[in-house]
């Protein structure tokens, strides 16, 4: 579990002014609309914890698959009440973000939370990964 593969559909694009010459924004924008949460991903001796920011969804708004050792995380939010914004820096009404899973991870044990805005999903490793790896050789 080492990278996370964006969605170039639903990544957030905000184009450098250099390249709006030669490729002119509105262009783009069928290929680059909406946003895409933040992640920060930690590794503890017994798992990895991916931890999305995604502000304004319920749990009944998120997908959680795994398919081929690739973790797919998508939400998808219906808005019942259209909001008029003077402006709008953030919008998590759907997103889709894949992270590839490592050989060390137990599937069948993955766990996730949503609380606080924060979507935490816990990636425990296999026993085999969990053994101490370092330990100290004497000189003969």
């Amino acid at each position: 579990m080492y990278y996370s593969k964006c969605n170039p559909k639903t990544a957030g694009f905000s184009m450098p002014a250099i390249l709006e010459q030669f490729f002119p924004e509105e262009s783009l924008s069928k290929y680059f609309s909406g946003t895409m949460p933040a992640a920060n991903i930690r590794e503890t001796e017994a798992s990895f914890v991916i931890e999305l920011a995604a502000p304004s969804l319920q749990k009944s708004d998120f997908d959680i698959k795994i398919e081929q050792a690739l973790l797919t995380v998508s939400a998808n939010k219906i808005e019942g009440e259209a909001k008029q914004y003077k402006s709008q820096e953030f919008n998590f009404s759907s997103f889709k973000r894949s992270f590839r899973l490592g050989k060390n991870v137990d599937i069948e044990r993955i766990e996730a939370r949503y609380e606080n805005g924060i979507l935490s999903i816990e990636l425990p490793k296999k026993e085999q990964a969990q053994e101490k790896t370092t330990r100290n050789i004497n000189i003969a």
